[in-house]
């Protein structure tokens, strides 16, 4: 969970300041950002049906900055949910830490049937003996939960004891996954669940010994969990953007001698050299000596098109640095398109202009091979 810095406090009866929720606080992400069915409730507002969907939603929630009033811990999910790999990943303080009604991760274990769990934190060494604000341990819990069978209580506290051998282990995992199953499946459905519960538990609780088809990247499996205020970058207010659009032309207005006036100021001489360098030929003496008809053709002129459009940003960078800051929009005629989303940033400049290069090729050969067919059909019907 993100740590709480000073001022910062939630009230047990959720009453909630607005300002003081996380998402509404800089750096924090909004609730509406999450991929969430349209079911979940924001838990501040809906404190006892907002629960996110599952374990790796919440973990990645949690690692965003986002904080629930009831003050659950990773741990508490990760007991939920049956998830050893999110468990072992928790904090010593979540292992033991209470929520506002005064209930461990050990007593999620218990209410939710998850005894692997309640063995891994018993293993960890987290607090498996205070009472919540009503009175239980996690112990008097397992007689006080309904739901439960009578096999899972006794795992239960074969796991509280630090005696749930590994067979009763996996036997306790595969009973959860049969008795809270979707009732109403087609039979045969049933049956082909009931024998892959060894891809269930895996894909379930992460354990087992059944191997993923695909592996998951090294970094994703080490994405922390906390997300401190200290290490979060503020953002900057922006001001509004200005009247102005930024237009570029297509092909058809170039000329002989165009950027001469621009050519040495130090971005563009520096774009004219790792333009030189992309292109392979020298965009510099083209534009100032020619010739006309070299210039004309496709290959040619949309990469200097291109160029002449962010030569132009430049320039008015220097003299109207506003209007390049916050312009309302950039738009572009056939051409221009890739200008302007080069110079929105869309695109960095050396992918936009390997972009027009190959899209000035492309036109060349489609040109060509148009007019050899027309050639070709106007030569077929001269002999007949």
């Amino acid at each position: 969970m993100p740590y709480l810095e000073d001022g910062e406090t939630w009230s047990a009866d959720y009453d909630v300041a607005e300002d003081g929720m996380a998402e509404n606080r800089p750096g924090h992400r909004k609730f509406s950002s999450y991929r969430l069915p349209v079911w979940a409730k924001h838990p501040l507002t809906h404190p006892f049906n907002g629960i996110i969907t599952g374990p790796r939603d919440y973990m990645y929630a949690a690692g965003d900055g986002f904080v629930n009033p009831l003050g659950w811990s990773d741990a508490h999910i990760a007991c939920k949910y049956g998830d050893v790999t999110m468990l072992e990943r928790s904090t010593p303080e979540a292992l033991s830490r209470p929520t506002s009604m005064g209930d461990l991760p050990a007593h999620y274990a218990v209410m939710y049937g998850t005894p692997w769990c309640l063995a891994k934190l018993v293993e960890l060494g987290a607090d498996t003996m205070s009472c919540n604000n009503a009175g239980d341990t996690p112990e008097t819990k397992i007689w006080k939960v309904k739901e439960l069978h009578a096999q899972e209580q006794e795992w239960l506290f074969q796991a509280l004891k630090g005696e749930l051998s590994e067979k009763n282990s996996v036997k306790s995992q595969e009973y959860h996954l049969v008795k809270h199953r979707a009732m109403g499946n087609d039979p045969v459905v049933t049956e082909r669940l009931d024998k892959d519960l060894l891809k269930a538990r895996k894909y379930k609780f992460g354990l087992g010994e059944y191997v993923k088809p695909y592996e998951v990247p090294e970094h994703i499996l080490q994405r922390p969990l906390d997300l401190p205020m200290s290490k979060v970058e503020l953002p900057v207010k922006k001001e509004p953007p200005l009247p102005v659009a930024l237009l570029f032309p297509g092909q058809g207005s170039q000329y002989v001698g165009m950027l001469k006036d621009v050519m040495e100021r130090p971005a563009v001489k520096s774009m004219l050299s790792r333009a030189q360098t992309i292109l392979g030929w020298d965009p510099r003496e083209l534009c100032l000596n020619g010739p006309a008809e070299k210039l004309e053709e496709t290959q040619y002129c949309q990469p200097i098109m291109f160029l002449a459009g962010l030569a132009a940003v430049e320039v008015l960078r220097e003299t109207r640095p506003d209007v390049v800051d916050r312009p309302f929009c950039m738009a572009g005629l056939s051409l221009g398109e890739y200008t302007a989303i080069a110079a929105a940033g869309v695109l960095s400049f050396e992918d936009g202009l390997k972009l027009v290069q190959l899209r000035a090729e492309a036109l060349c050969r489609d040109f060509l091979f148009r007019v050899c067919g027309v050639i070709l059909h106007m030569e077929l019907e001269f002999e007949l």
